[in-house]
């Protein structure tokens, strides 16, 4: 028979600290369905409401990482992936077709 852990907040305050000591970083709702030591991000949905009002009751300084300096944080990573992703692609277009065959958008830096 499965025994089931009665999730307490102070648990998850366990388990999020020790993923922000192992990561640098406080888990993503992604993260939590891969991590052993802390309950789905449905269940967290379920009993407590999700993961922001989780961190904002456990006093975490940012509890919403949709915005803020996490959000441009991730913005940024995303922005500079997509471009060395655009340029590759670009590379790869050009060798197999030719560079009058490839059309480019002009690229816009720097605001």
């Amino acid at each position: 028979m499965a025994h089931y852990k009665i999730w307490k907040l102070q648990d998850l305050k366990e388990g999020i600290d020790r993923f922000y000591r192992e990561n640098g970083r406080f888990p993503t709702v992604s993260d939590l369905d891969n991590i052993e030591y802390l309950p789905s991000s449905r269940w967290i949905q379920l009993k407590f409401g999700g993961m922001v009002k989780v961190r904002k009751e456990l006093d975490y300084k940012d509890y919403h990482l949709g915005s803020g300096k996490y959000r441009t944080e991730i913005a940024s990573q995303v922005n500079k992936i997509g471009l060395e992703f655009e340029h590759k692609i670009e590379k790869f277009l050009v060798n197999k077709f030719g560079e009058p065959f490839v059309h480019i958008q002009k690229r816009v830096s720097g605001f």
